[in-house]
């Protein structure tokens, strides 16, 4: 896993924000879904909530998904397009206090039959640490980060996140196909 400090520090995360959360959704509110229920990997992540008698869409927090350049948040298309991942999937992520991610490997299952070592995910935080505030990647677990932030090149280490928090966690998560651009974004942002 890769934590690039400050990566993405000077947008205007609050405005985006106050756009997010009229159009925020759980999944099981009428959000259409990108889980693939034909993939077996994504079959086994969404039994794991529920052997555990959990809902599997509701512990997760709210999401809203967007196309990039489609007008609804202009102000991350330029890092969108800075951090250059093919085929991009964009969606805003907030995690209220008491939801949780259970552990977990990411499958990429809306992705199909492609090869999913091309595949990868970036989250940019956009709101500061809380206290209370987890995720974890492996044995290392996160925190101190800033607006800005940027976590990409997990693989398959598993991972969870959790908000014990007062405050709302939001972050923008993008998944796509590694370019050229997304190599050099990485390489001249980490430390």
């Amino acid at each position: 896993m890769k934590y690039l400090k400050g990566a993405l520090g000077t947008i205007d995360f609050d405005t985006v924000i106050r756009k997010y959360m009229p159009n925020a959704r759980h999944m099981h509110e009428g959000m259409t879904s990108s889980i693939n229920l034909d993939d077996a990997d994504v079959r086994e992540a969404m039994s794991l909530y529920i052997r555990h008698g959990l809902n599997p869409t509701k512990p997760l927090g709210k999401r809203h998904k967007f196309k990039h350049k489609d007008g609804q948040y202009p102000e991350l298309d330029n890092a969108i397009e800075k951090i250059g991942l093919q085929e991009c999937q964009c969606v805003l992520m907030s995690q209220e206090p008491g939801m949780y991610n259970m552990w977990h490997n990411d499958e990429y299952g809306s992705y199909g039959e492609r090869d999913k070592s091309q595949i990868r995910r970036v989250l940019v935080f956009m709101t500061p640490y809380e206290p209370c505030q987890f995720l974890q990647w492996g044995d290392s677990i996160l925190k101190d980060w800033s607006p800005g932030d940027v976590i990409c090149d997990w693989g398959k280490l598993s991972h969870g996140t959790a908000n014990a928090s007062e405050h709302t966690r939001v972050m923008l998560r993008l998944t796509g196909v590694v370019s050229d651009a997304y190599n050099n974004f990485v390489e001249n942002n980490s430390i």
